[in-house]
């Protein structure tokens, strides 16, 4: 009678490793549901990761004037953050712009006369070319610069070169400035919400974060 007692016991101490690999594959799906909404999460949003970045960046520069507004004004969260907005606009994004405006007068007059540029460039190459050494003249020489007028063929050589090559990709301008324009409003919209809500997302972090 102990036989078949014996025989009777060894299908439940046989499924029992199996019962452990089913309840650790139960407790891992949930994981690798996350690990993998939280990767497809990232590679939707991964076209917008500079306007991020930059948005924080911009809050991160502007806490302690967005706080000073806070004390000035407690009650107006929102005016407060859009004060904060508009200096960074001031401060940042419109140098830029008259930065890039300046580069594309430039650019265009130097367009203009053919990649030559507006002023005179042989006596600067020349100076250049006399304030190097021997032992990097000789190397030049080797090259096909034996002098002055040789560097100066080459440099503007190269500025037509870009030139011609950056107005076969304008083009691409009009697309180009669309894209930044998006990126801008991304980045400004991000900026406000992240100044007036700061804390809180980060709180809301700090809570959820399992470390």
């Amino acid at each position: 009678m102990s036989a078949p007692a014996q025989n009777t016991d060894m299908p439940a101490h046989e499924s029992s490793p199996k019962r452990r690999k089913a309840r650790s594959a139960e407790r891992l799906a949930p994981t690798v549901l996350v690990i993998g909404a939280t990767l497809a999460f990232c590679w939707v949003v991964s076209p917008f990761a500079s306007p991020v970045l930059w948005a924080i960046v911009a809050t991160t520069l502007f806490a302690p004037l967005d706080r000073l507004l806070l004390r000035l004004m407690p009650s107006r969260r929102n005016g407060a953050a859009m004060l904060t907005l508009l200096s960074v606009v001031i401060a940042l994004v419109l140098p830029s712009f008259g930065i890039a405006a300046a580069l594309a007068r430039e650019t265009a007059s130097l367009l203009a006369n053919g990649g030559h540029p507006a002023f005179e460039i042989g006596p600067t190459v020349a100076r250049f070319h006399a304030a190097l050494p021997d032992w990097l003249r000789s190397l030049l020489a080797v090259g096909g610069i034996a002098g002055a007028d040789d560097l100066q063929r080459s440099v503007t050589a190269t500025i037509a070169g870009g030139l011609h090559s950056l107005a076969a990709q304008a083009a691409g301008i009009g697309q180009s400035a669309f894209g930044f324009a998006v990126g801008l409003g991304v980045t400004l919209y991000l900026t406000f919400f992240f100044v007036r809500d700061g804390g809180s997302i980060l709180a809301a972090i700090r809570c959820r974060t399992p470390l």
